[in-house]
Parts: structure tokens; C-alpha cells; sequence
């Protein structure tokens, strides 16, 4: 079922089918409540992904130009990578400095001035110290290594092993072991200037919101305030935004929506370059046209929708701190995206997609204080539940195990407990 065919399922059984938008915008809320619930509930199969990470040694040059009070890094040779180097640790001269931003492959601001002597002959080392996990991240689940000659499952460390053990994570060497730390977080910005202007004609009477969020490290913000504009024909979209500080490292991201088209939000380009990342050196303002022509299918396929992490990210390091490059995989319970559209559908076997119509409508009589009716279908939905931990719960491997060598082989298998549904076989 998609979302449309879901709300309709829930009128049903209500017997209550309003066609006011704050009516559908609620239910549609409601639905993805239980949704993210019900992924977030147990580490079902369906709500797990899994991510090959390149773990990075540390890399170093010399002959490097610093200057005492600025922030900007130039190095004599192609350097900086800004996918990989953005929001990491350098060390100049064995002082730790973070990198703001790389603005080319020979020059990178620093989130601070540089507080050393002035020289053209520093010594740098970029470490990449910690592994960032993609913005659906929720929880980690396991950290391994997928190698022919050397598969190995990395065992975890906890907080407290990190001080009882007092480890020293500027040791290198073939890391063994992974660490969760703290989650890395970027909060949105305040700039909302959006303004209607006259420009031309022929652009169609369309209502389009629009909102920025901020880009640091290869991590995006949450959103900033939106703004509801009313264009007519001959209007377009006119945003201005500062020249922020180099050493903030914060490049402004701008997306739209148009409602008549899609409740999705889009990442849109400005009309002279096109241009999408709005470094933080170059402020000024800038025109989204956006006429009732592109909202199409090519347009959706062209702009990608913004995460939904609301700017917060999981991230681990490793240790021993990797003396080489690696490939790890994650494995982690993802975040689904919301479901925005009629035609969305949930992340999971439609064969169980009645689960969040049970959900709603238990939620939806409760309301009501039908305490009779919210108990039937709290019902439905254990037994709804009861189904899909029977079918996508997942199990850890059976092993085979021998006793000192005296008994013959048996095969060991764990049993899992469910929460509320039970011991599963």
C-alpha cells in the first residue's frame, strides 16, 4: 500500500473521511509517527542497511605556508581533499587545529586562526579520526571488515573501557576494535532572506516555500525558518545571504517545495550558474525563477531531497588509530524517510504495510475514548507485530561448538527476546 491507499483503509474502518488539508496533513503525521516507531521498535531486517566506509591513514606534508592570525593553510603540491578532510583534525607543527573548509586542493581554512610562528616551511598531518555514518544512521549495530584473506567481525569498546584501559588513541596500527563517540551535530541557520521580485513573465502563478540549511564537514543542518512566497507571473524568488567567516567552514545549501506539485522539499540551484553550494566567502544575492513549467518528473529526479536527520549524525572511531587505509562495513538500523507523497510507500514487505493502518486507527479511537475499540486494534496490532518478528527478527548465527574434545559436535543456536511479543524460535 502507499500512503494514499493507506489513509484510505484507516477512513474506512473510521467511517470518516474529511477532505480538509489539516485533517490529511495530521493523519499523514500520525502515520509517519507510527512508522518510525515500528522501525525504531526492534532490529528487523527490513530496517537495517549496510555501508562500506574508507577508513583513512593519516597523510602529511611539509613546505607548508601558515601565517600567525589567519586561518588560511596553502600547501606547495595538490593537497586538500574536501570530501575527505573537511572537519578533521590537522596538526601543524603538533598543534591540533580543525579544517574548516577546503577551498582548493593547495589551500583550506582552519575553524580558527593559526596561533604559531609565521613560516613557508611548516610540517602538516591530517588525521581522519573519526568515521561519520550517513545521515539515516540511527544505531550501530556491527563494525567489520570484509576481506578474503582476513574477514574479521571488529569488536566494540565501551566509554568506560576507554578510561579504565587508558588508551591511546594516537597509537597506529591495524585497527581491531571500534568506539562509539559523541554524535556530531550542526545547527541550522538563521537566514531567511527571501523576498518576492519583479523579473520577466510567462512563470505561471505558483506558491513556493522555501528554506537554507547549512553544509559542514559533508554534514547538513536541519532547516532554517521557512518562507512562504506568492509569486505571480512576472515574480520570481530573489535570496540574499552574508559573507560568513571563512574559519565557520558553513556553506548554505537552498531548497524548495511547491505544494501543487509535492509535499517533498528539493535542492534548487540559482538561475545564472546554477550554482547549488554557497560558499562562505562569496555572499551576495541570488534568483530562483522556478516556474510552474520544470516541476516535473525530470526536475524530482534531478534535485535530491534533503536528509532527515534534523543535523545530527552517528560517528565511531577506531583503534588502533589505522595505520593504512581500510574498507569497514557498517552494518545500522536505518531511519526511513517520511512518507510525503500519495504514491510513497513504506520501507517494508507490503504484505505487512496493514500494521500502520491498525496503528493509527488504535491511536484514532483512543482519541475518541473508545476504549473498546482502541483495545481491539491494539490487539490487531500486537498480532500484526507478532508476524513481522517472526519474519524479519533478526538471529544471531549458529555456531558449532566441541567439549574438550571429548564430545562430538552439536550445533548451538540463541534464542531471542522480543520485548513484549515473547521467546522466539
Amino acid at each position: 500500500m502507499n500512503l494514499g491507499q493507506i489513509r484510505k483503509e484507516i477512513a474506512f474502518i473510521l467511517d470518516y473521511d474529511p477532505s480538509r488539508e489539516e485533517y490529511i496533513d495530521d493523519l499523514n503525521d500520525l502515520i509517519n509517527r507510527n512508522y518510525l516507531d515500528l522501525f525504531g521498535r526492534e532490529d528487523f531486517s527490513f530496517a537495517q542497511k549496510e555501508k562500506g566506509i574508507k577508513a583513512y591513514k593519516n597523510l602529511s606534508a611539509t613546505n607548508v605556508s601558515v601565517n600567525n592570525g589567519s586561518p588560511l593553510v596553502t600547501t606547495s603540491g595538490s593537497f586538500f581533499l574536501a570530501e575527505r578532510m573537511e572537519g578533521m583534525t590537522i596538526k601543524i607543527e603538533a598543534v591540533e587545529y580543525t579544517i574548516a573548509w577546503v577551498k582548493s586542493a593547495t589551500q583550506a581554512y582552519l575553524n580558527q586562526s593559526y596561533q604559531g610562528v609565521t613560516t613557508t616551511t611548516a610540517t602538516i598531518e591530517v588525521e581522519h579520526r573519526y568515521i561519520d555514518l550517513p545521515d539515516d544512521c540511527v544505531r550501530i549495530l556491527d563494525v567489520f571488515r570484509r576481506e578474503p584473506d582476513n574477514p574479521e567481525q571488529m569488536l566494540p569498546l565501551s566509554r568506560s573501557d576507554e578510561g579504565f584501559y587508558s588508551l591511546d588513541f594516537d597509537e597506529q596500527g591495524e585497527p581491531i576494535r571500534w568506539l562509539p563517540v559523541d554524535d556530531f551535530s550542526i545547527k541550522a541557520p538563521r537566514n531567511k532572506a527571501f523576498t518576492a521580485i519583479t523579473s520577466g513573465s510567462g512563470h505561471g502563478n505558483r506558491t513556493l516555500e522555501f528554506a537554507t540549511t547549512y553544509m559542514y564537514a559533508n554534514k547538513e543542518s536541519g532547516f532554517a525558518t521557512i518562507t512562504e512566497l506568492e509569486l505571480t507571473d512576472t515574480q520570481i524568488c530573489q535570496w540574499t545571504y552574508p559573507n560568513l567567516p571563512n574559519t565557520s567552514g558553513r556553506i548554505y545549501h537552498v531548497y524548495c517545495r511547491n505544494k501543487d506539485y509535492s509535499e517533498k522539499w528539493f535542492k534548487v540551484g540559482e538561475d545564472g550558474s546554477g550554482t547549488t553550494e554557497f560558499v562562505p566567502d562569496i555572499g551576495g544575492s541570488y534568483t530562483f525563477t522556478l516556474g510552474n513549467s520544470v516541476w516535473d518528473d525530470t526536475f524530482e529526479l534531478n534535485n535530491p531531497n534533503p536528509p532527515e536527520s534534523a543535523g545530527h549524525y552517528k560517528r565511531f572511531r577506531l583503534y588502533p588509530l589505522q595505520d593504512d587505509d581500510y574498507e569497514i562495513f557498517v552494518r545500522y538500523s536505518y531511519r526511513p524517510r517520511l512518507l510525503r507523497d500519495d504514491e510513497d510507500t513504506p520501507d517494508f514487505d507490503s504484505a505487512y504495510h496493514k500494521v500502520l493502518v491498525f496503528m493509527a486507527v488504535r491511536e484514532a479511537f483512543a482519541k475518541m475514548n473508545n476504549a473498546s475499540m482502541a483495545g481491539m486494534y491494539s490487539s490487531k496490532v500486537k498480532n500484526e507485530m507478532q508476524k513481522l518478528s517472526n519474519s524479519f527478527l533478526s538471529q544471531r548465527q549458529q555456531r558449532w561448538i566441541r567439549r574438550n574434545g571429548s564430545f562430538p559436535q552439536r550445533r548451538r543456536s540463541s534464542r531471542l527476546v522480543t520485548g513484549d511479543f515473547g521467546t522466539l524460535p
